[in-house]
């Protein structure tokens, strides 16, 4: 066998037929019009995944293996994970991030409900706002000046749930407030 996370990263073709398979078996037709791709472009890349025993082929339908099922579970929290940072990759690597708790940014994330206000008892250098339905997060920049300017910004479910994730580690080393005066 060869290698298998290279087999699935050298290819976008590849890597979007492993995505499109974990929702369920599909035939041909349908490869071919979610991927927008040729007969030409994509049967070298299913022979290649076929071969790697991550697809198999069903009459005329696609669908993941149990190994296929198990590497693409694992690959899309990375691949998003990886958008995230490449899509605006000036703005992180210009940005603090060393402030946000390493084990949550390593672990399944908590849900919270409601809203509270909290007083940090220690000095936080970034400001995050979380709903139930967005997530902000603005950081400060490497040398030490809060950008005001930006902002990261996301309506996506597991955004949302990394706020919340960030708020329940500061919320425990918070007084809360239970009233304003």
């Amino acid at each position: 066998m060869t290698d298998l996370l290279g087999i699935i990263s050298a290819s976008d073709k590849r890597r979007n037929l492993l995505i499109l398979l974990d929702s369920g078996p599909k035939s041909w037709e349908e490869v071919k019009t979610a991927l927008g791709v040729t007969s030409t472009g994509m049967l070298p890349q299913i022979k290649i995944l076929e071969e790697e025993h991550l697809i198999t082929r069903s009459g005329k339908n696609y669908a993941l293996t149990p190994m296929g099922k198990t590497i693409v579970a694992h690959t899309v929290p990375l691949i998003k994970t990886v958008e995230v940072f490449d899509t605006h990759k000036k703005f992180w690597e210009e940005h603090d991030l060393s402030v946000l708790p390493e084990e949550i940014l390593l672990k399944d994330w908590l849900r919270l409900e409601g809203s509270e206000l909290y007083v940090s008892r220690q000095d936080i250098k970034f400001s995050f706002a979380v709903t139930d339905s967005i997530f902000s997060l603005s950081l400060f920049l490497n040398n030490g000046v809060f950008d005001a300017k930006h902002d990261v910004v996301s309506s996506d479910a597991s955004a949302v749930t990394w706020g919340e994730s960030i708020f329940a580690h500061y919320a425990k080393q918070s007084d809360k407030i239970a009233t304003l005066a």
